[in-house]
């Protein structure tokens, strides 16, 4: 059904607006909000983020910001995890359990950078990130750097957040960037933090996209990049024991030739 919904924005072009503001991300896509909300909303995703992942139904930021083929993709983005992903053959491992801090990087941008309407709220930039495993489910713990996170997620959007470039919201199962206000404007970079998953979650997915906004709050006309990013699962860490040797002395004073080990623990790579 929300695939359904969404196809249905697609034909419709008043409906297609720019996700300008955090709201639009979960407001319904018919714009009829729950019981209790203004009987009428700017028409959203419904919850869908376009991250292109198996939560979102495969659908893209793309699938949206549709018009001359030729302009998608000029732009791209890169992803800096603190501290560094390992490395394992050729592959980029996480370390089961470590918080990563992540930055996104809009490279290339090229539009919206002048001539923006006075009318409009400004150049507004996107990026939206889901992280799944090979099921399609939900992986790690998603916290924003405006004070959310994935372990006590609030279904509303918070009210009052005047710091941060992400936030998340609804069910969680992505980050995406704020905008909506003057304060947002000509954003190209967003921070999040990402707990990796206990040891056995195996190879990680980060379905992610990001978009370069032209002033016109739409969603025709802009630039749009998609990916994806595997991490395979890394070397856990584990207590092993540790052999410390120590020289005993006998009950005439005499010490030993021989001595006794005494347990300790270090940390060893698991096998």
């Amino acid at each position: 059904m929300r695939v359904m919904i969404w196809l249905v924005m697609l034909a419709m072009p008043s409906l297609a607006q720019a996700w300008d503001g955090e709201l639009l991300w979960n407001n319904p896509a018919n714009g009829q909000g729950p019981v209790g909300a203004p009987s009428s909303l700017m028409p959203g995703g419904g919850g869908i983020y376009g991250t292109g992942g198996a939560r979102d139904y495969n659908i893209t930021c793309a699938s949206c910001h549709v018009n001359d083929k030729k302009q998608q993709g000029q732009i791209d983005a890169k992803l800096t995890f603190t501290p560094s992903l390992s490395s394992l053959g050729a592959a980029q491992a996480y370390k089961p359990g470590q918080l990563y801090v992540v930055t996104v990087a809009l490279l290339n941008e090229k539009l919206g950078k002048q001539n923006c309407d006075q009318y409009v709220t400004g150049n507004i930039n996107n990026f939206a990130a889901s992280f799944e495993d090979s099921a399609g489910k939900s992986v790690g713990v998603l916290a924003s750097d405006s004070g959310q996170s994935a372990a006590a997620c609030s279904k509303v959007m918070p009210a009052n957040v005047t710091t941060g470039t992400t936030m998340l919201y609804g069910d969680c199962h992505a980050i995406t960037s704020m905008g909506g206000d003057k304060r947002n404007v000509n954003t190209t970079t967003w921070t999040f933090k990402w707990t990796a998953p206990a040891a056995g979650a195996g190879q990680v997915t980060i379905y992610w996209g990001v978009v370069d906004g032209d002033c016109v709050m739409d969603s025709l006309g802009d630039d749009v990049k998609v990916g994806t990013t595997k991490l395979v699962e890394g070397v856990a860490l584990r207590s092993v024991p540790r052999v410390r040797w120590a020289r005993t002395t006998s009950r005439h004073g005499g010490s030993h030739g021989s001595e006794n080990r005494v347990g300790a623990t270090r940390r060893a790579p698991t096998p």
